[in-house]
């Protein structure tokens, strides 16, 4: 079900005015570990690849207002 806080996020970002409520504070992804089998990845290219995309995620993210 949406929120009345949800709806009105939805609607500032559709005018494309970023949203004033509460934004979560998300700490980018840690580059962290040795080896291929450091955080499960199957090699430590495919670690970094991910950790690379996730951390570009989050920073758009935070450009348009979504998290701080």
């Amino acid at each position: 079900m949406v929120t009345q806080t949800g709806k009105a996020v939805l609607k500032r970002l559709a005018s494309g005015q970023k949203p004033n409520r509460g934004a979560p504070t998300v700490a980018d992804c840690p580059a962290g570990g040795t080896g291929a089998a450091a955080g499960g990845w199957d090699t430590a290219n495919n670690r970094n690849a991910a950790i690379t995309s996730i951390n570009a995620v989050i920073a758009q993210l935070r450009a348009i207002g979504i998290i701080n």
